[in-house]
Formats: structure tokens, sequence, C-alpha cells
């Protein structure tokens, strides 16, 4: 099968919905959302945030497997961009399909003038951490408390563009 990666356009709201949905389901320790909020977004919701965000979509001939999302952040004086919402379906885990929607996100990056890519993980989902760091990203040593949990602190991760 072959997987296609490209950015989501706001006519992909339901693919993009589709695959949230199931990221916080399948891995809710991963982001700061939680499904049961998320689950009573309308679907105009998500519209506006595929129309004012850069988000990618992984699919395969059945539909949407994968997410990735870009921003840009401004902090401490400094730009940078950052990966997050990162989120591939269990079967196609290990595949590198993960993998292909980071480098969407480092292409992003690159044409935004960065040389440097963010992230912020749980350290407690090894998996994730040891699959950041594959793709090259370094903790930074900073640590910031989880929005919707502060006990979880998020370990912040960094790569080259």
């Amino acid at each position: 099968m072959v997987v296609e990666i490209r950015r989501a356009r706001v006519a992909d709201a339901e693919d993009y919905a589709t695959i949230r949905l199931e990221a916080l389901r399948v891995a809710p320790d991963a982001f700061g959302s939680v499904y049961e909020d998320v689950a009573k977004f309308p679907l105009n919701r998500f519209e506006e945030q595929l129309r004012n965000g850069c988000y990618f979509l992984a699919y395969d001939d059945d539909g949407v497997i994968g997410t990735s999302s870009y921003a840009q952040y401004s902090s401490n004086r400094r730009r940078h961009a950052g990966l997050y919402g990162m989120f591939v379906t269990p079967h196609w885990q290990g595949q590198g399909v993960a993998a292909e929607l980071v480098n969407a996100v480092r292409q992003r990056a690159r044409l935004g003038g960065y040389r440097e890519l963010y992230l912020s993980v749980n350290p407690a989902m090894a998996r994730a951490v040891a699959f950041y760091e594959r793709e090259g990203f370094r903790d930074t040593g900073e640590r910031e408390p989880m929005r919707r949990d502060s006990s979880v602190s998020l370990m912040t991760m960094k790569a080259h563009v």
C-alpha cells in the first residue's frame, strides 16, 4: 500500500476530526486535550483549526491514518518552529509513517526559515521519546507542566531541520 502525506485543507475536517479523536482515545497521556471534550466539538471547530493552522494528514487506501502539526512560537524574544499533535494509528506504527509526518513538518519549518524544530513529549511515553531520538531530537533539559495536568512534566526536545 502507498501512504500519502499532505497538508490538510478545510475540506479535510472530517478526516482530521476522525484521526484526532482516535489519537485521544488511543494515547490519552500524550496530548493536552481529552477525548471527552474534543468529541463534543462541532465540525466547524475542526474546520477553523485547519483554516488557521498547519496540519498534515497521512492516508492509505482506506482513509486517514496519521497526523502531525506545525506551529510558530515566540518565547524569550526568540521565534521557533514546533511539532505537535503527532499520531499514527496503531496498525501503521513502526512502518515509517511517523517519520514522513515529521519530515512534512521539518520541510515546512525550513520554508519558514527555521533551523531548529521543537516539541514537547510526556517522558513516560518511552516509545515516543525513542522515536523522536531516532529522528534526531535531543532533550534540551527544559521541562514544563502539561496544561491539563500539571502533575505531568513535559520534556522539551529539539532537532535541526
